[in-house]
């Protein structure tokens, strides 16, 4: 009899342990891309795990606990991420963490997000006016936005050609 019960809290052992598997790898599916203040949805995804792994999202190495929808199908389980992109997500990392207590460390990804935003409006300083043979100097500065604008400055030069065709057409 004790043999009996020794090979019945044995198998059920082994039962218990063989039935326990591990999270599989985080994924993390979604743009790298966004426009500032616009809406952002990221998943994470572990296809298998028993138990059903829990799925945590962290920004900063603070876990979010707001704008997350998590859904279980078979034994894949995603969590979904939903936020506003701001700069303060600008270039960035979130981090997606799942885990069911069979591996010693929870499994994790990563992902950075690139906000994209515009540049502040220009300013042009230099002299208003200039005499003939006077040089001059002119600076343009834009701050911020990404990506990085391209700047061009646009000289008008219309007096200038209308005099030198007029001139042209006396002789």
């Amino acid at each position: 009899m004790e043999y009996l019960c020794l090979l019945v809290i044995i198998y059920m052992v082994l039962r218990l342990a063989s039935s326990q598997i591990p999270p599989g790898p985080p994924v993390i599916a979604g743009p790298q891309f966004q426009v500032l203040n616009s809406q952002i949805t990221l998943t994470c995804t572990s296809a298998r795990g028993n138990p059903t792994p829990t799925v945590k999202w962290f920004f900063d190495r603070t876990e979010i606990t707001t704008g997350i929808y998590t859904t279980t199908a078979g034994t894949a389980v995603t969590a979904s991420l939903t936020f506003t992109a701001t700069k303060n997500y600008h270039l960035e990392v979130l981090e997606c963490q799942v885990e069911n207590g069979v591996l010693q460390n929870p499994l994790s990804t990563t992902k950075y997000i690139e906000v994209q935003f515009l540049p502040e409006s220009p300013t042009l300083t230099g002299p208003s006016t200039l005499t003939p043979g006077q040089q001059g100097r002119w600076t343009c500065i834009s701050a911020n936005g990404y990506p990085a604008g391209v700047m061009t400055i646009k000289i008008k030069i219309i007096i200038l050609s209308l005099l030198l065709s007029l001139h042209l057409q006396v002789y």
